[in-house]
C-alpha cells in the first residue's frame, strides 16, 4: 500500500505535510485505487473516508474506526460502464447509527452527481440532489454548471459559472437549450440532466 500527502487536491511530500495544519493522508492499493482518505486538522486525526472491501462487513469496519472516536465514513465502489458509483455511509463521532447516506456518481476523477438517500425509504431525496456539468480549475476556468431539482425530481434551475460572481448566471427550464449548444450535449447526456436520475444512459 502507498501512502501520498495532499493539500486541499495537491500532491505534497510528508514533511510538507507535517508543517501545515490541515493536510489530507491518502492509502492507496497497487492498483491505484484509494482505500483509505485520512484528514487531519490542526495537526490532529478528524475524519476517515474507509473503503469497504468486498469480504469486509459494515459492522467489522465499524468496529475498527469507532474507538477512534472521530466522524467517518464508509464507503463501496461499483462500476457502471466508464463511470464510478461511490456508495456512502455516514457516521458523527460516538454515534453508531448511520447518520447521513450519499451515492455518488464519476467520470473517472470528476463528480457528476451526488444525491442524499432516505434512511427510511432507501430512496433519493430528490431536493438535495446535484449534477456538474463542465469543470472549475481556477478563476480562468469558465463554462461550468450546477444543476438542482424539485422533490420530484424534475429540474429546478441550472447554475452556470456559479463561482465567478460577475458572469454567473441562473437558468431555468426555458433557457436551458442554450446549456446544451454551449456543451455540445448529444440529446441523452442533455435529457439526463433534466432528471435527477442518478445513473446516465451508456
Amino acid at each position: 500500500m502507498t501512502i501520498l500527502y495532499f493539500d486541499n487536491n495537491i500532491l505534497i511530500t510528508e514533511q510538507n505535510a507535517l508543517d501545515l495544519d490541515s493536510y489530507y493522508k491518502v492509502y492507496t492499493l497497487p492498483n491505484g485505487l484509494v482505500k483509505k482518505k485520512e484528514r487531519y486538522n490542526k495537526r490532529k486525526l478528524s475524519t476517515i473516508d474507509y473503503y469497504k472491501d468486498i469480504d469486509e462487513t459494515e459492522e467489522q469496519v465499524k468496529a475498527f474506526l469507532m474507538p477512534l472516536n472521530i466522524s467517518f465514513s464508509i464507503l463501496e465502489r461499483e462500476f457502471y460502464g466508464k463511470y464510478l458509483i461511490v456508495r456512502g455511509n455516514h457516521y458523527q463521532r460516538g454515534q453508531a447509527q448511520t447518520f447521513s447516506s450519499t451515492r455518488s456518481l464519476f467520470d473517472e476523477e470528476d463528480l457528476i452527481c451526488s444525491e442524499e438517500i432516505d434512511l427510511d425509504s432507501n430512496k433519493p431525496l430528490f431536493q438535495h440532489t446535484k449534477k456538474y456539468l463542465g469543470k472549475y480549475l481556477d478563476e480562468r476556468s469558465v463554462n461550468y454548471c450546477e444543476f438542482y431539482y424539485h422533490s420530484d425530481g424534475s429540474l429546478m434551475c441550472c447554475d452556470y459559472n456559479y463561482m465567478h460572481d460577475y458572469d454567473s448566471e441562473s437558468f431555468d427550464l426555458q433557457r436551458l437549450p442554450w446549456i446544451k449548444s454551449t456543451f455540445m450535449l448529444s440529446d441523452e447526456i442533455y435529457n439526463y440532466y433534466l432528471t435527477a436520475d442518478l445513473l446516465p444512459p451508456l
